[in-house]
């Protein structure tokens, strides 16, 4: 390949609730709010979006249903996950746990729409970057 991948740069989640879901991101997560490009000029409801700085990534909350019963996330990293349990349960937000992870501790909340955020903080890099490849599965 001739070029290195060098992080994931954001995630889109939905809401039909801007005003809830700014609040939540900003006052909860302590998301900064930021403005779209110059360019994003759509004029029909469904391209309406917020988004935000939450370290060095981008949350996108784009106007729409969201897949509420579903396993996909987001998973967001922070310093200090016993700081961030306390937090979110100080805004009565409930906290998951979940199953453990070497090297990571994380539990699970939802935003006001019910998109599942994963939080969590890792006391190693992982994988490692001499880990050995992993093989195609063999199944379908």
């Amino acid at each position: 390949m001739d070029f290195k991948a060098v992080g994931i740069h954001h995630t889109a989640l939905m809401s039909v609730h801007f005003k809830r879901s700014y609040k939540f991101y900003t006052e909860v997560l302590g998301a900064v709010p930021i403005s779209t490009p110059s360019t994003w000029t759509f004029d029909d409801e469904s391209h309406r979006s917020l988004w935000f700085t939450w370290g060095s990534q981008q949350i996108h909350v784009q106007y729409g249903e969201p897949e509420t019963d579903s396993a996909r996330h987001v998973a967001l990293e922070v310093d200090d996950i016993e700081a961030a349990r306390k937090h979110f349960k100080s805004f009565n937000i409930e906290v998951s746990e979940t199953m453990p992870i070497p090297g990571a501790e994380r539990f699970y909340i939802n935003d006001p729409d019910d998109n599942l955020l994963e939080i969590m903080q890792w006391d190693t890099d992982w994988p490692a970057a001499d880990a050995n490849p992993v093989p195609p599965p063999d199944f379908n």
